[in-house]
Order: structure tokens, then C-alpha cells, then sequence
């Protein structure tokens, strides 16, 4: 007789890329839910359309939550450090961040920011925390899409517009509505 227990195979960070939706609006709610979970009350959302041809948009997400307190929890992929009353009203995964895979994505908190690139999130390469040129309170995420700005604000106010956080996408309040 033998006794065995689930696990998770290190290579399944090598297919990160394929596991999780990439699209807008996947990648809108998990950042969102993010922000609330972090006890954000706002997010301030710019979208800009990048130079050149098919070049998509940069997109720099800050909310004004409690931070990120070890980076390692970015990249932790299955594991989340949600304090204890997430964990039991939420039963957070551990992956939605994982769902900015197929970007570079830089991420400042605090007084510390991080480059994490594709080849981070698949576990080939490992990133650097480094100290930020700039004070964030709460999370600043900087990332790009290959899609035109006015599909990306319309996919932020479409994810939002029932939330209960403040979102605001280039300077303007985004419009929300009761669930019911």
C-alpha cells in the first residue's frame, strides 16, 4: 500500500501563457478585483494609444489600496497573501495576476517596482525588485495591450460598471449602476 497527495507539477509555469484568458475584459477584472481586495477605493486607469503601426496601448492601472507587501506573491502562481477574512469570504486562486502574461508589466509599490516580463511569468527568468524612482501609495501596474485605446476603455467601463469600486479611465468618472 502506498499513500499519495495532489500536487502541482513545476512545469505548469511553462504553460501559464496558455492557461488564462487574454482578453480586455479578463484582464480588467482580475485587476480590479485585485484593487478591491487591497481595500482600494479608487482606481485611476490611463489608457494611451502607442505610435506606429498595430502598436496597441499602454495602460497604467493605480489604485489607492494597501500595497503589495512581498512581491513574491505576483508570481506565485495558486498561492495569493490575502489576509485571512479574503481567504474565507472570497476563496481567492492565486492566478489572476498571472492573466498579464503575454506583457511586460512593471509594478511600483511603495518605495520598490519590479519589471516582470513574459519570461518571468512562465519561471525561465527571474525578476529583480528594485527601489522606484517614484513613491506609490497603494499599486501602480504599467502594462500594454495590442488592442486601440477605445476598445480598451469601453472593455474597462463594461467590467466596472456594476463594481463597487470608483473607477476612473482617463479622467473620466466611469458610470456604475446597482446590480439589481
Amino acid at each position: 500500500m502506498s499513500v499519495i497527495h495532489a500536487s502541482i507539477s513545476p512545469s505548469i509555469l511553462s504553460k501559464a501563457d496558455r492557461l488564462f484568458r487574454n482578453d480586455d475584459d479578463g484582464v480588467f477584472v482580475e485587476l480590479l478585483q485585485n484593487a478591491r481586495r487591497a481595500g482600494a477605493t479608487v482606481v485611476e486607469i490611463v489608457i494611451e494609444q502607442l505610435t506606429g503601426d498595430d502598436r496597441g496601448s499602454r495602460i497604467v492601472i493605480q489604485d489607492n489600496g494597501s500595497g503589495i507587501e512581498d512581491f513574491q506573491s505576483l508570481l506565485t502562481l495558486g498561492g495569493s497573501d490575502w489576509n485571512a477574512e479574503i481567504h474565507q469570504l472570497e476563496d481567492p486562486a492565486g492566478m489572476g495576476f498571472f492573466s498579464l502574461c503575454h506583457s511586460d508589466v512593471v509594478v511600483i509599490s511603495g518605495t520598490r517596482s519590479v519589471l516582470i516580463t513574459r519570461e518571468v511569468f512562465l519561471g525561465t527568468q527571474d525578476a529583480l525588485v528594485v527601489p522606484s524612482e517614484e513613491e506609490v501609495r497603494g499599486t501602480k501596474i504599467i502594462f500594454t495591450r495590442p488592442a486601440a485605446t477605445g476598445q480598451l476603455i469601453e472593455s474597462v467601463k463594461r467590467v466596472s460598471r456594476f463594481g463597487s469600486l470608483q473607477v476612473i479611465v482617463n479622467s473620466e468618472e466611469v458610470t456604475q449602476h446597482d446590480f439589481l
